[in-house]
């Protein structure tokens, strides 16, 4: 079993439901403008934005955030979340209502325990398809992977079953609302909600205007996360604008292929010590077929973004699963 398997573990219900789901990703994105190297984007305004200009922007959002929360010490300490082995349908109502009211925390909540209810019916399969391969693997480190995963697996399974009963249809397919209000909130889920989005990939013609909308949302959230050295981030990007089969590279559902900011987000994942065969095969091409002007400038770009990067984790493991994954936070974050 080769590297991206193994990274991967944790995805193979979630894969599933992307290879009937991946028409999205067919879907072109509405191109921004093209300035100089390729890698400036055109803001709404025309003025040329580049990644530095993302990053400032989502610091003064940021130090706008913080103004607002100084402004507000006097208020009283938040409603606390129930607790996490509360049955969801127990809490929904209750949930809904103050996400309703704004509270992004209980938004949060709902939408990271709907998923996962949702994803539970699938990750039988994917349990018995990891149980097979881990049989046949030679290779003792992996092997032991595969079983920890299988484990784990078994653990969310277990867990779905004392919190997910009683869930309706109904209360599931609210799972998208509830991610795009805590994102649009909580900026540190923007790339969990831009890689995996809580919609139901079985089913999506039912479900067009929630894809417009998370076609709309996408892209920025990762290219402001990318611009502050969010991994995960510039992976999902380095998928997106990979030249040649996207599919073969996963999550996001979006396929906007584009050799310069495919090898500017690839890049920086080498740089980081990040890579694995589709993505080294794709960089070669692109590097061999650029014209040298353009891969110098793209090179200075690259050069300048990675001094914010993070060292990549130790892998395989979870750290290097959730940078390729985008990550599946767990709700005790939403305290």
């Amino acid at each position: 079993m080769n590297k991206p398997a193994l990274i991967t573990l944790s995805l193979l219900a979630a894969a599933t439901l992307l290879a009937c789901g991946w028409w999205i990703g067919q879907q072109q994105l509405p191109a921004a403008a093209a300035v100089d190297s390729g890698i400036e984007r055109a803001a709404p305004g025309g003025e040329a934005q580049r990644p530095d200009d993302i990053a400032l922007d989502a610091g003064i959002e940021t130090l706008a955030g913080a103004e607002a929360e100084a402004s507000s010490a006097d208020r009283p300490a938040p409603e606390p979340l129930p607790p996490l082995d509360a049955p969801v349908d127990s809490v929904f109502d209750a949930l809904a209502g103050r996400a309703g009211r704004g509270d992004a925390r209980a938004a949060c909540r709902l939408a990271m325990e709907l998923q996962r209810c949702r994803m539970a019916g699938f990750m039988g399969r994917g349990s018995g398809r990891l149980e097979s391969m881990a049989a046949r693997e030679e290779d003792p480190g992996r092997r032991e992977s595969m079983i920890n995963e299988l484990a784990r697996m078994e653990s969310e399974q277990s867990r779905s079953e004392r919190i997910c009963s009683g869930l309706d249809s109904s209360q599931l397919d609210q799972a998208f609302a509830f991610q795009q209000q805590a994102a649009r909130s909580m900026p540190e889920l923007r790339t969990w909600a831009a890689t995996q989005p809580a919609l139901d990939f079985m089913n999506f013609v039912n479900e067009l205007d929630a894809w417009q909308q998370y076609r709309s949302t996408a892209l920025p959230w990762l290219e402001a996360a990318a611009a502050q050295g969010d991994l995960a981030a510039i992976a999902a990007l380095a998928r997106v604008h990979s030249p040649r089969e996207p599919r073969r590279l996963g999550f996001p559902p979006i396929s906007q292929p584009d050799d310069e900011r495919f090898l500017l987000y690839a890049g920086l994942l080498e740089r980081s010590g990040i890579s694995f065969g589709p993505m080294q095969e794709g960089l070669a091409r692109v590097r061999n077929e650029l014209e040298p002007a353009r891969l110098a400038r793209i090179q200075d770009e690259t050069d300048r973004i990675a001094s914010r990067l993070p060292p990549a984790p130790p892998g395989p493991g979870p750290g290097l699963s959730r940078i390729w994954s985008g990550g599946s936070p767990d709700p005790a974050s939403c305290e």
